[in-house]
């Protein structure tokens, strides 16, 4: 987990700006990266 942080992080935000254009896909993105 610590060594793929950055990664994580880069994927977060990536797909956090998805969300504005598809609510469900931030939905199941939120439950899958949220741990």
């Amino acid at each position: 987990m610590g060594s793929n942080s950055g990664f994580n992080q880069h994927l977060t935000l990536t797909y956090r700006n998805k969300c504005r254009f598809n609510r469900i896909v931030c939905w199941v993105l939120n439950l899958n990266y949220s741990i």
